[in-house]
C-alpha cells in the first residue's frame, strides 16, 4: 500500500516565506534569519541534534529554492527532486530523466516519486508496472540534496579565509530509511517492471549507460605567504599552520591543524604560487588544494623591478661638484657595496651607477641581475652673498 504523497511546498515554510517566492533578495534574507537562528553553534548539547538537522534543512531549501532551474522542478515535483539530488543526480539528469519518461509514456510521466494519481510514488499513466528506485552504496537521506550547509553559510555570510579556522561541532548523520518505493494502478505498460539505477547517466530501462559515482570537484584555496625581500633574494624556509576539515569516523566533520614547511627559493616573485595538493578540506565532495602566494614585504630602499634591483641615494651640491665622496649600500643579504664618487669628478643630477650581478636571482637563467643607483643631488634652499659671489667667480 502506497504512502501518501509529501507536499510540495515544505522548502518555503522551512525558510518561512510563501510558496512560489522568486525574488533572491526575500529568498536570501530569510536564509540568514533562519540560519543565524538554528546554528549549531548557537545551541546547547540538548538541542545539538535538532539544531543539526534544522540548519541542514534551512540550507537544502535556499540552495534549492535560490536556483531557478531547482525551484523550478521542485514546485512541480516536490520532494522527488531532493531524493534524486541526494542520490548523485544533477538537476539536468532529473529533468532529463522525466522527459524520456515522457517520450516513453505518451507525455503521461510525471516525476520519479510520489504523485496524486499513483500510490507509493507510481508515475501517473504507468498502471500495474512495478517501480523501483534503487541507490547504490547504502542509505542516502532523502533530505540531503547534495548541500554542505556550513559551507553555504560561510559564503553567504563571509566565512573565514575559503575553508580554514572554521569552529563548531560536527554534524550530526541525517540518514533516513528511505530510497526503494513502488506501486500499481490503471492505465498502460502493465506487467511491466522498470529498475531505475542511481548510478547510470540519468537514463532509464533497458538502455541505461553505466557510469562512476561523480567525482568531487577540487578547489583552490589560496593563501598569502608574506616574504621580506632579504627572503626573497638569499631563500628561506617558512612554516605555516593551517586548519582544515575532514571526514571525521562519525561521519561528522572534524577540524584538524598541520604545519606546512615551504622552502622559499631565491629569485621567486610576487605572485609566485606554490600548491599542496590535498592539503585543504577533505570531505564529502569537498576537495582542496592549498595555493599559497608569495606577497613581498616594502622595502625600505630598494623596489624590485625584474631581476634588477632600483634604489636612491642623495649626494650634496658640493660632493657632486668636488666630488671624494663614498656611499655605503647594504644589500639585501646584508652585505656592503661602496659607490665611490672620485674627486674631481662631477656628478649629474639624475645619474645612475650600476653594480652588476647584485640584483635578484633569475632562477631560468642562473645568474643575477643588477643594482642599479640613481644620484639625488640636493641643492640648498637659498645661498648667502658670500657663497653665490664665489660661485659666479668660478662660472
Amino acid at each position: 500500500m502506497g504512502s501518501a504523497p509529501q507536499r510540495k511546498g515544505r522548502l518555503y515554510d522551512v525558510l518561512g516565506v510563501p510558496p512560489g517566492t522568486k525574488d533572491e533578495a526575500e529568498l536570501k534574507k530569510a536564509y540568514k534569519k533562519a540560519a543565524m537562528k538554528w546554528h549549531p553553534d548557537r545551541h546547547k548539547d540538548a538541542m545539538k541534534e535538532q539544531a543539526n538537522q534544522k540548519f541542514q534543512e534551512i540550507g537544502e531549501a535556499y540552495a534549492i529554492l535560490s536556483d531557478e532551474q531547482k525551484r523550478r522542478l521542485y514546485d512541480e515535483y516536490g520532494e522527488d527532486l531532493l531524493k534524486a539530488l541526494s542520490s548523485g543526480m544533477t538537476a539536468q539528469d532529473f529533468e532529463n530523466a522525466v522527459e524520456q519518461q515522457k517520450q516513453q509514456f505518451g507525455g503521461r510521466a510525471g516525476g520519479l516519486g510520489a504523485f496524486p494519481a499513483g500510490a507509493g510514488g507510481m508515475p501517473q499513466g504507468f498502471g500495474n508496472g512495478t517501480f523501483v528506485f534503487t541507490q547504490k552504496g547504502g542509505r542516502t537521506s532523502a533530505h540531503s540534496a547534495g548541500v554542505d550547509a556550513r559551507r553555504l553559510f560561510e559564503e553567504m555570510f563571509g566565512g573565514s579565509g575559503g575553508g580554514f579556522s572554521f569552529g563548531g561541532d560536527d554534524f550530526a548523520s541525517m540518514e533516513s530509511s528511505g530510497g526503494m518505493f513502488g506501486g500499481s494502478g490503471a492505465g498502460s505498460a502493465r506487467g511491466m517492471r522498470m529498475d531505475m539505477d542511481m548510478d547510470t547517466d540519468g537514463s532509464f530501462g533497458p538502455f541505461s549507460r553505466k557510469r562512476s559515482a561523480p567525482q568531487p570537484e577540487v578547489q583552490n584555496v589560496e593563501i598569502d605567504l608574506r616574504c621580506t625581500l632579504a627572503d626573497l633574494y638569499t631563500g628561506t624556509r617558512k612554516r605555516m599552520k593551517v586548519t582544515r576539515r575532514v571526514q571525521s569516523p562519525s561521519g561528522g566533520l572534524a577540524t584538524e591543524s598541520k604545519v606546512i614547511e615551504i622552502d622559499v627559493l631565491p629569485g621567486w616573485k610576487e605572485g609566485t604560487k606554490i600548491t599542496y595538493e590535498g592539503a585543504g578540506d577533505n570531505y564529502g565532495n569537498v576537495r582542496q588544494n592549498v595555493v599559497f602566494v608569495v606577497k613581498q614585504i616594502k622595502h625600505d630602499v630598494f623596489e624590485r623591478r625584474g631581476d634588477d634591483l632600483h634604489a636612491t641615494v642623495k649626494l650634496g651640491l658640493k660632493e657632486a661638484l668636488l666630488g671624494g665622496k663614498v656611499i655605503p649600500l647594504t644589500l639585501p643579504d646584508g652585505t656592503v657595496e661602496h659607490l665611490k664618487f672620485s674627486a674631481g669628478q662631477v656628478t649629474q643630477p639624475g645619474s645612475r651607477r650600476i653594480v652588476s650581478g647584485k640584483g635578484m636571482l633569475n632562477r631560468k637563467e642562473q645568474r643575477r641581475g643588477d643594482v642599479i643607483v640613481k644620484v639625488d643631488v640636493t641643492f640648498p634652499s637659498s645661498l648667502d652673498p658670500r657663497q653665490a659671489e664665489a660661485i659666479a667667480r668660478c662660472f
